[in-house]
Formats: C-alpha cells, structure tokens, sequence
C-alpha cells in the first residue's frame, strides 16, 4: 500500500504531466476538444476520503486551466457545449459540507460554477450539505444531482 506522502506525490507529478499534456494539444493546432472534468471528494485536510484536494491547489487549477484557454462550466453545460469550445468542470462527489465550506468560496470569487452530486440519505448529517447549504449552491448557479 502507498504511503500517504507517496501518493500526494505521485498525484501532484500525474496532474503536471496531465496539464503538460493539455498546453502541448493546445499549440498543436485545432482539435476536437473535450470536456475537462476535473472530481474530487473533499475539500482541505477531511477524515482520509479520496480524491481531496485543498482549497489553495483548487484555485491554482482553476487559474492553470483558464490560461489553457478553458472555460468553466457545469456538467450539463459540457454536455451542450459545443464540440470546438474548450469547457472545464468541476465535480465534488458525496456533498461533503467541506465543499460549501472551502471551495465554494474560492470558486465563488474566481465566478466557476461547480457541480455537486449528494448522497441525498446524508443530507443534513454531520459532515454532509445541509438542505440550506444546497440551496445556496443552487442559487449561485451550481448543479447539484443525485450520487446514488
């Protein structure tokens, strides 16, 4: 099993190639693009869950991905996105509180929309999106479905 720091590691290596990888399709010349979906779990320092990020890394990756000419939109949106635009998503899965918490504030001030999809049974359970917390995301122009 991977250490802890090993795997932040190798996670923070496969996201510069992957980002690499996307500023080299951007020079050479016009492709189809595709959606760039970017999912997490967590937001900041939470209770070992996968796929976490922090807020600070969240907003880095948001500005990165700007400059690579992406625009933000939600996962709906990227379904009606037209084939040549290069759109960007971002997903939080599970409705984790600390995605209202941290990165809805970040993404709030840089104007991204996200798209959340909760565990409806969770809702309102400590650590999980309150029914008041979803609706602000809603009013702020988030997505916000079903998980399971």
């Amino acid at each position: 099993m991977f250490s802890h720091c090993g795997w932040l590691l190798r996670s923070a290596l496969l996201l510069r190639l992957l980002l690499g990888l996307a500023l080299m399709l951007s020079l050479s010349g016009p492709v189809q693009a595709k959606p760039m979906v970017l999912v997490f779990h967590q937001v900041g320092a939470g209770g070992g869950a996968s796929l976490g990020i922090a807020p600070e890394a969240l907003q880095r990756r948001v500005e990165t991905l700007r400059r690579l000419g992406y625009r933000f939109v939600t996962s709906s949106e990227a379904a009606r996105a037209p084939a040549a635009e290069r759109v960007a998503v971002i997903q939080f899965d599970d409705g984790f509180e600390s995605v209202y918490r941290l990165a809805f504030p970040v993404l709030r001030e840089l104007g991204v929309p996200g798209t959340t999809y909760v565990i409806w049974s969770r809702l309102g359970q400590a650590g999980s999106l309150t029914p008041a917390q979803v609706k602000e995301l809603r009013a702020a122009g988030w997505e916000v479905g079903t998980h399971s």
